[in-house]
C-alpha cells in the first residue's frame, strides 16, 4: 500500500501531496464583484435536534442585489455531514442527521448573474436518549481480513458486535488476544465501542492491525467488557474463532495489486473547531491483478506535531486493476487551529 500526505487547515486550507499522488485545494481572494452578489442568510428550526429529528433550513430571508439579473434565481444547500442538495428554485430544504455532534450546516445562493453568497448555521446534534434498561452484548460474528493471510502480512479482525438487552450500551470495550500454533498467546489489542448501541441493533468494530505470524492454525479470543451501564448476562461475552497462516511462497502467478490513495478531501472541507470531519479517500490498484481486502490508516499531525491516529478503514470488495474506490475514514473531531497534516497508509 503506497502512502498519502495531507494537510487540512482548520478555517484555511486543505490539500494533499506526496510523491506518488497530489490533490490541492486552495482558497483565493476574490475581488468584489461589479455589481456584488446576493446576501444568503439561513436560518434552521431547531439547532439543537436529535439523531433522526428532521431539520427544516430555511433561507428565504436572503437577498439579491436587484429585482433584475442580480435576483437570486437558485438555493444549494450543504447539511455539513457530507449530504447536500443540488441547486434548486427553493430557499426551503430539510434534513434529518444519523450522527450526534457539531455540524456546520451552509447555503450558497446564486444570481442571474453567476454571483453567490453564502451562509451558514451551527448545529449540535444531541445522541438519541438512553432506553433506561440493561444492556447485554454479545460478539456475534467475526472474520479476519485477509481471510488467510500469509506468514507475516498485517491483519485485521472485523467483529460483529449486537445488543440483545433491553437497554442501550453507551461503552464498551472488545479485548483480541491471538493463541498461536505453538500455544503462545499475544494480545491484539483492543478496540472501543464507537458509539451507543441501542437493543437489538448491532454494529461493526475493528481490532488494532497485527501481524499473522506462525504458520498454521491459530485460535482468536474475542471479549467484551466494561459495559457502560454494566450488564448482567456476560455468559455470552466472548467468542472464538480459527484463523489459518499460510507459508509465504512468494508473488502469486500473474502478478500482484498495488493500491496507492490518489486523493482525499475532508467533510467539510473547512472544519472549526470541535466540529466533527469525515476524510474522503480515493483509492486505486496500479497493480496487475486485483487486490480482495486491503486496511487503510488515518492520522493527523496537529500543528504542535503532535500525531493522532484517526482510526483505521477496510476495503472488504475486490478492486480490479486500474479501478479506484472512494472510502472512509472513521470521523474524528477537528482540534487546534491551524495546519494539519493528513497521514494516509
Amino acid at each position: 500500500m503506497g502512502r498519502g500526505r495531507g494537510r487540512l487547515s482548520l478555517r484555511t486550507r486543505v490539500g494533499l501531496a506526496s510523491a506518488g499522488w497530489a490533490v490541492a485545494f486552495s482558497l483565493l481572494a476574490v475581488a468584489a464583484a461589479t455589481p456584488r452578489g446576493p446576501t444568503a442568510m439561513l436560518s434552521v428550526d431547531d439547532p439543537t435536534p436529535g439523531i433522526g429529528q428532521i431539520v427544516y433550513f430555511d433561507a428565504s430571508a436572503s437577498v439579491g442585489h436587484d429585482t433584475g439579473n442580480g435576483r437570486i434565481v437558485s438555493y444549494e444547500f450543504d447539511f455539513g455531514d457530507g449530504n447536500r442538495t443540488r441547486e434548486q428554485d427553493s430557499p426551503l430544504a430539510s434534513h434529518a442527521y444519523s450522527l450526534a455532534g457539531p455540524r456546520r450546516a451552509s447555503v450558497t445562493v446564486e444570481d442571474a448573474r453567476g454571483n453567490q453568497g453564502t451562509a451558514s448555521v451551527r448545529i449540535e446534534v444531541q445522541p438519541k436518549p438512553s432506553t433506561g434498561g440493561i444492556p447485554d452484548l454479545t460478539p456475534q460474528s467475526a472474520s479476519t481480513i485477509p481471510a488467510e493471510p500469509i506468514d507475516g502480512q498485517i491483519a485485521i479482525l472485523s467483529i460483529t458486535i449486537a445488543n440483545h438487552g433491553n437497554g442501550s450500551a453507551d461503552g464498551a470495550s472488545i479485548d483480541v488476544t491471538d493463541q498461536r500454533p505453538n500455544g503462545t498467546i499475544l494480545a491484539i489489542g483492543d478496540a472501543s465501542l464507537p458509539a451507543r448501541l441501542d437493543p437489538e441493533e448491532s454494529v461493526v468494530v475493528y481490532s488494532p492491525t497485527f501481524v499473522a505470524s506462525g504458520v498454521g492454525n491459530h485460535s482468536l479470543q474475542i471479549v467484551v467488557g466494561n459495559v457502560i451501564p454494566e450488564e448482567k448476562d456476560v455468559e455470552d461475552n466472548t467468542l472464538t474463532i480459527r484463523m489459518t497462516v499460510l507459508p509465504a511462497i512468494g508473488p502469486p502467478p500473474g502478478g500482484t495489486p498495488d493500491l496507492a490513495p490518489e486523493a482525499a478531501s475532508t467533510i467539510p472541507a473547512q472544519p472549526v473547531e470541535g466540529e466533527t470531519v469525515i476524510v474522503s479517500i480515493t483509492i486505486v490498484n496500479r497493480g496487475s491483478v486485483a487486490a480482495n481486502a486491503a486496511i487503510l490508516g488515518a492520522s493527523d499531525v496537529r500543528p504542535n506535531g503532535t500525531i493522532v491516529p484517526i482510526g483505521t478503514t477496510v476495503l472488504t470488495s475486490p478492486l480490479a486493476p486500474g479501478a479506484s474506490v472512494v472510502v472512509y475514514a472513521p470521523t474524528f473531531v477537528a482540534a487546534a487551529a491551524g495546519n494539519h497534516e493528513l497521514q494516509i497508509t
